[in-house]
């Protein structure tokens, strides 16, 4: 439990962890068995009847999963007392730092092999009775979605065009490199993952304020969302993402998140907080992000000039 919460609250913060990945890795997993099970003799072996989904596996996942975030989080956080910064970087611009693309690709695949190695009872579309499964389902994909948004993060934060960035080898496809071509993709993957996040919460909101229904606890759920929201606002200034996405389905999930927003603000006043920065977002980072480009080109013609005229 206290790698877990080390964990948590590491990701929230924007900090590295705490624990050593040796020592948050090395704990021993729990027996899949319910206590209702257990044997007093622990001499025999324990089993838990095949027709029966165990309980302890949601707790099982979660701890797998927290493994893969606590690597997440100690590859790409920026280590305290030093000056590294983090490993994607230079992706778009020079080039992937400290063997970063090794790193996402072994992340990546870590998590599709977590994902597809759910139990049964707890892929989700599976439809198994009993409200206990239905929330643990819903908790693991969302923490999937969230931990997914998590490994690209610095990519998609790598695309915003800087002086040194040439704009139009990233929106042409003849142009673009390889690598390109890969963070792109990894960007994609992102904004795509911030949408099924938002689709899943609001399309199981319950009906009636306060009630957990499927989902988890509404201040995760707002977490979540918020998250994603972000991930969305930050795709509209994308041009060459927004070609692949189109702008009428990113606004629709936004519309979406901010429902699911407003819908717990009765919950706690952190949903309305929440609601309002996300507007201020929407309203005024596409300006500031045009005036910066603006700058940025009328910039570069002025030290265009002098080196022109040097070569005459």
């Amino acid at each position: 439990m206290t790698v877990l919460m080390d964990t948590t609250l590491s990701m929230t913060y924007g900090r590295p962890t705490m624990i050593e990945s040796h020592a948050a890795t090395v704990l021993r997993l729990p027996l899949a068995l319910d206590e209702q099970y257990l044997s007093r003799d622990t001499l025999l072996e324990h089993t838990h009847p095949n027709t029966q989904p165990t309980t302890m596996a949601f707790y099982i996942q979660a701890l797998l999963l927290n493994k893969i975030l606590h690597n997440i989080l100690r590859a790409f956080s920026k280590s305290s007392g030093t000056a590294d910064t983090d490993a994607y970087e230079t992706w778009p611009k020079g080039g992937p730092n400290q063997g970063s693309e090794r790193s996402l690709l072994e992340l990546d695949q870590a998590l599709t092999l977590w994902s597809n190695g759910l139990p049964p009872h707890l892929v989700p579309g599976n439809n198994v009775e009993g409200k206990r499964f239905m929330r643990q389902t819903n908790a693991l994909r969302q923490r999937f979605l969230h931990t997914r948004m998590l490994i690209y993060r610095p990519i998609l934060s790598g695309l915003i065009p800087s002086a040194d960035t040439d704009i139009s080898s990233i929106i042409s496809p003849v142009r673009r490199t390889l690598l390109q071509r890969m963070t792109i993709h990894c960007s994609m993957l992102r904004v795509q993952a911030a949408q099924a996040a938002i689709q899943n919460i609001c399309a199981q909101l319950p009906t009636e304020v306060g009630l957990m229904g499927p989902l988890q606890a509404w201040w995760y759920n707002v977490f979540y969302v918020y998250t994603a929201a972000t991930v969305l606002s930050a795709a509209r200034l994308r041009p060459f993402i927004t070609a692949e996405i189109s702008l009428q389905s990113i606004d629709l999930s936004w519309a979406h998140a901010l429902e699911v927003l407003r819908r717990y603000e009765p919950c706690h006043s952190s949903a309305k907080r929440c609601v309002a920065v996300l507007q201020i977002l929407f309203d005024r980072a596409p300006q500031n992000f045009e005036r910066q480009r603006q700058s940025q080109e009328e910039r570069e013609k002025r030290e265009q000039i002098p080196r022109s005229t040097k070569d005459i």
